[in-house]
């Protein structure tokens, strides 16, 4: 489930790595030295029931707990040129 991304979850630890490896590569994204704006599509389709993340999986406060946790993790480690995409199958 979702949960397990958040601290102290079972997933946080990789969870962390895999965002490591965006914010390095996203921050090395450069074009005559200027960032490059990435769109990143985190979660995607969130409101279909197929995904860990979706419906079935996360409540609306889970899914919105691991937004703002994976969005500030990313800002704190300096990444700035990401812009993201809320991408939802369905309005709810």
């Amino acid at each position: 489930p979702i949960t397990a991304l958040m601290p102290g979850g079972s997933a946080n630890s990789v969870w962390k790595e895999w965002l490591d490896e965006i914010a390095t590569f996203a921050k090395d994204l450069k074009v005559d030295g200027k960032l490059v704006p990435i769109v990143f599509r985190l979660f995607h389709e969130m409101s279909g029931f197929w995904f860990w993340w979706g419906t079935k999986a996360a409540t609306g406060a889970e899914f919105k707990a691991a937004w703002k946790y994976t969005v500030d993790y990313l800002k704190d480690k300096g990444v700035h040129n990401l812009i993201y995409a809320y991408a939802a199958l369905r309005l709810c």
